[in-house]
């Protein structure tokens, strides 16, 4: 790609991005594929923390209904979000690429085993969440549906419904305020997907 052109795809200000949605979507070989595309910044490139929740904790698939657990895993992405923002300023469109987000241990909490509700409502009124929301409703978050075909288990969560996981993410979202692009099933060539993201980007 010439310079010329690389500077008219420059946007007018850096946005953060974050690609979400149920297991096995193919949100982390988007990211990937996004990181290696628009080289972004490996200081601001958050990877999915519910593993090294799991790997530096007692919590595991069989625990995932606990709120406790879910607790956990938001402030670890809270945490790990708060660090790459305040990595020194770099260039390219991507401020931020984050593989899931806080708002997904809300969903999990919603729609696994009992009391969905109340875990919910102590995950959303968590301080450290409400804090971030200004942010969040800033970013680009990308909701991923479900490929029949790409489904598995990859033996760390439990693998969830993937229609109703979602149908309470963009539920969610929706409440808070939180714009999202939507990417269908239909659009499963990797390039494609992220040529939507550097759309939304310029």
């Amino acid at each position: 790609m010439s310079a010329e052109c690389s500077m008219n795809l420059q946007p007018t200000r850096q946005r953060a991005v974050y690609i979400v949605g149920a297991s096995s979507v193919g949100k982390t070989t988007l990211c990937n594929a996004i990181a290696e595309s628009l080289q972004v910044d490996p200081a601001v490139w958050v990877k999915e923390v519910a593993r090294e929740v799991m790997r530096t904790t007692t919590f595991s698939r069989e625990t995932i209904d606990q709120v406790e657990m879910q607790h956990a895993i938001m402030t670890a992405q809270l945490a790990a979000e708060a660090r790459a923002r305040a990595a020194p300023p770099h260039h390219g469109p991507v401020l931020l690429l984050s593989d899931r987000s806080a708002v997904d241990p809300i969903v999990y909490a919603a729609t696994s085993g009992a009391d969905g509700a109340a875990k919910r409502q102590r995950l959303l009124h968590d301080p450290a969440f409400e804090a971030t929301l200004a942010f969040y409703r800033d970013a680009l978050f990308f909701l991923l549906q479900p490929v029949p075909a790409w489904l598995e288990d990859d033996g760390i969560r439990s693998l969830e419904d993937p229609w109703n996981y979602n149908a309470h993410l963009r539920a969610t979202l929706t409440e808070l305020g939180i714009p999202l692009i939507e990417i269908g099933e239909d659009v499963k060539d990797l390039d494609q997907r992220v040529d939507i993201v550097r759309k939304h980007l310029r």
